[in-house]
């Protein structure tokens, strides 16, 4: 069941009427009870392995609690040995249904009998679950958290419906309370979670659903697309994934709102960042910070990390003794990153390719301040600034090509067109009606994204919209928040049966 779709706005009203009509104590239960149904109702045939996923959990992180209280060298083996071999089944399950058809296309080109393995669908939620549910057990382990007893409630922290499509991927230790405590009806929190599901609407509806017309366009090889276009393309997406992503957060996190339920928040304006490294800081926060919690952190105190860290520094390279291991760690990261989005090798060169960029910004970093000190560049200037933004916009639209192409080989090709053709003049003489949309639509897609700037430029500077919007009179918030839904009804781009594409990240 889509989020972006009839039938979930009326499971959305049953949900909460059903939430608040029970007694406060029983309220977890009606959010586990319709967990499930979301995910029988979405993915049935795949709800097997989220439910295994519950059980291996729920019993390797009440066995290892229970462990915890000794401290002696078997005891510490045999919680070792647990975690290990969760981990194993976690992520092995999870590399099988990623990696299933890479394996089985190589092996069938290999046997030369095309279309001898089946396609294995990959699990609703099932990159995201996993994650979540291992950084819980990985936190028992250490003694960070205590193991939820309950394995009803351990299924509704693994299974809560409004993540379980695209996160956030979030910790024990901040939503296993809120999930199991019952929460008061306020209508004020109501109308705010509401605004909030609209302008995720919004964002996706109207801007991302519409953008992707063009992007599909260009980005499909047998169209020839070249120069400037290209590019434009692989801008076009960046603005699609943007507004596709945060807007499905949006949704999930303003539904979670009136449960009173506080959802991480996954994005901060990440096109507003002044570095990569920045980026990643503002995008899809709540992957990159279980990547730095549980592989960073890991790799870079490691024993073989914290040996190189020696030598460097015995050889007197005290910079680089400092920012190498790191370095490696990050790499080592990204590369992550890229295979945890798919199984193609486009995806091994999305993480190689940023992590070489923030390698290289690291270890020249002293470098780079030395210059600036002699030019007289001052950081904290607008002009400077900007300069940054756009520089880093620049970096993340040339790796979009590695997300979007439908194979590394057509990234390649797509290079070789954008760069091999000058022509910027196709913004101005009508080549962009040509890509699947209107001048009205590209009229309606621009003001749309002037929308999308001004509040993201409001919200950079600490504007609080919502919050602003609640102290004016109820009438006139109302009338703002009928509008905004008339008015993505009536431009919202709809496909056939007034249905929306599927979201991006879902295919993760």
């Amino acid at each position: 069941m889509s989020i972006v779709s009839a039938r979930f706005f009326i499971f959305a009203i049953i949900v909460l009427a059903s939430y608040y009509i029970v007694p406060k104590n029983y309220r977890w239960i009606v959010l586990l009870f319709f967990s499930i149904g979301f995910y029988l109702l979405s993915n049935p045939k795949s709800f097997v392995f989220l439910l295994l996923s519950a059980i291996t959990t729920y019993l390797s992180a009440n066995r290892i609690d229970k462990l915890n209280n000794n401290d002696d060298a078997k005891t510490k083996k045999i919680k070792k040995r647990i975690l290990i071999v969760y981990l194993i089944a976690n992520f092995g399950l999870l590399l099988s249904f990623k990696y299933y058809g890479l394996f089985s296309h190589a092996l069938s080109k290999l046997l030369d009998q095309p279309g001898l393995f089946s396609r294995l669908a990959l699990p609703l939620g099932i990159s995201f679950y996993m994650f979540q549910s291992t950084g819980y057990v990985i936190d028992v382990y250490f003694g960070k958290v205590q193991s939820e007893k309950n394995f009803f409630k351990t299924f509704l922290f693994i299974s809560f419906f409004p993540q379980i499509i695209q996160g956030p991927i979030h910790k024990f230790s901040f939503l296993h309370n809120q999930l199991i405590t019952g929460h008061s009806f306020n209508f004020d929190r109501l109308i705010q979670g509401f605004q909030l599901m609209i302008y995720g609407y919004f964002k996706k509806l109207v801007i991302a659903d519409r953008i992707a017309i063009p992007v599909n366009y260009i980005f499909d090889i047998n169209n020839n697309a070249e120069g400037f276009i290209v590019f434009l393309g692989a801008f076009a997406y960046s603005i699609q994934i943007y507004a596709d992503f945060s807007g499905g957060i949006d949704i999930c996190r303003g539904f979670s709102q009136m449960l009173g339920i506080t959802l991480e928040n996954n994005f901060k304006r990440p096109y507003f960042a002044e570095s990569i490294s920045e980026f990643w800081q503002r995008w899809h926060i709540t992957l990159g910070s279980w990547m730095r919690e549980y592989v960073f952190y890991p790799l870079a105190l490691s024993g073989l990390f914290t040996k190189v860290r020696k030598k460097l520094r015995n050889k007197n390279y005290r910079y680089l003794s400092k920012v190498v291991p790191t370095t490696l760690a990050s790499f080592v990261v990204y590369i992550l990153v890229g295979i945890w989005h798919g199984s193609s090798f486009k995806f091994v060169a999305f993480g190689i390719y940023h992590g070489t960029i923030i390698s290289i910004s690291t270890l020249l970093e002293n470098r780079y301040a030395l210059i600036k000190s002699r030019l007289k560049i001052r950081d904290n200037v607008f002009s400077y600034r900007l300069f940054k933004i756009v520089r880093t916009t620049f970096l993340v639209v040339i790796g979009r090509y590695f997300s979007r192409a439908a194979r590394f080989l057509d990234v390649v090709v797509l290079y070789e067109r954008t760069f091999k053709v000058w022509n910027p003049w196709v913004l101005a003489d009508g080549s962009i009606y040509n890509l699947g949309l209107d001048k009205k639509d590209v009229r309606l897609l621009f003001i749309a994204l002037i929308i999308m700037l001004v509040v993201s430029i409001y919200q950079e500077r600490g504007y609080k919209i919502r919050e602003t919007l609640q102290k004016q009179n109820y009438l006139f918030n109302i009338c703002i928040t009928v509008l905004a839904i008339l008015f993505i009804l009536i431009f919202g781009h709809y496909g056939s049966g007034l249905g929306a594409s599927d979201f991006i990240y879902q295919g993760f």
